[in-house]
């Protein structure tokens, strides 16, 4: 993947198959591939992680990268900040302007 050695692991489930590229160095997630069967043709929709930061003690991706070829094309998603574990209330959950 972009020039780095990775190691490839199929899942399936069902009638559904994913890779999962994993950088042979370190051993974090680069990317998923979801294959998906259609009427036409199959088609794989790629989920593309980069940017990992230590967040809390665990490295986390803050870009990942959508790309549906057949569908909305790339969108991409680049995070600022990740917290895990934050406390909620129901409020957060709340309708916007109720």
């Amino acid at each position: 993947m972009d020039g780095r050695p990775a190691f490839v692991v199929e899942a399936t489930k069902n009638c559904g198959k994913r890779w999962f590229y994993f950088d042979a160095s370190t051993g974090l997630l680069l990317r998923t591939r979801i294959f998906m069967p259609t009427i036409y043709a199959d088609t794989a929709d790629d989920i593309e992680f980069a940017d990992y930061r230590k967040t809390e003690g665990f490295q986390i991706p803050f870009t990942i990268r959508f790309l549906n070829p057949g569908g909305a094309g790339l969108t991409i998603r680049r995070m600022i900040t990740r917290k895990l574990n934050v406390a909620t209330t129901e409020n957060d959950f709340s309708k916007a302007g109720q």
